[in-house]
């Protein structure tokens, strides 16, 4: 939380669960991670800015809640899967991105979702955020294991009202 990561040449920010871990609550097995009130700016990435991964957790149900963060003004050079934020979640967790700016990123996509396994713990939530970049290719892209547990993607500001542009911003998987 409140944390600035600005001018790297690498990956930005990886924020990792480590394999076969096990998170684990003050009295119960839920667990809420937040990711909030960080400023993600002038990276230049060969691969993705940020990149968050919850995955093989194990005995346990936790919500990763990524929110407030300004990703601004970063770069990524790869053509195949350049994001300025990957989340990469398994079956155990419930993923929610709320409230974030994505502003003059030049990268290929703004958020990667990426669910590992066939059954959710709930459909994603990605809501209440500013996507204004330069040139796109999509502003999210979703790849979906599960077809069930679409992505929930609305209230969020696109830079157009037309929905056959918001449609063209947006990659599910299922096109």
């Amino acid at each position: 939380v409140n944390n600035t990561i600005t001018d790297n040449t690498a990956l930005g920010l990886l924020l990792q669960t480590n394999f076969n871990s096990r998170l684990q609550g003050p009295s119960t097995d839920d667990v809420q991670v937040n990711v909030a009130d960080n400023y993600i700016a002038n990276n230049n990435a060969s691969d993705s800015i940020w990149a968050i991964s919850a995955t093989y957790i194990t005995g346990t149900e936790s919500r990763w809640v990524i929110s407030d963060n300004v990703i601004h003004n970063n770069t990524g050079q790869s053509s195949d899967g350049t994001a300025a934020l990957v989340l990469t979640f398994d079956a155990e967790v419930a993923a929610e991105v709320t409230g974030n700016a994505f502003v003059n990123n030049s990268v290929r996509a703004s958020i990667r979702l990426v669910h590992q396994a066939e059954a959710l713990r709930g459909r994603p939530q990605i809501h209440y955020n500013t996507f204004a970049n330069s040139n796109p290719l999509q502003e999210l892209v979703c790849l979906l294991q599960d077809e069930s547990n679409a992505v929930n993607a609305s209230f969020n500001f696109w830079g157009t009202e037309a929905f056959s542009e918001i449609n063209a911003l947006i990659y599910d998987g299922l096109e």
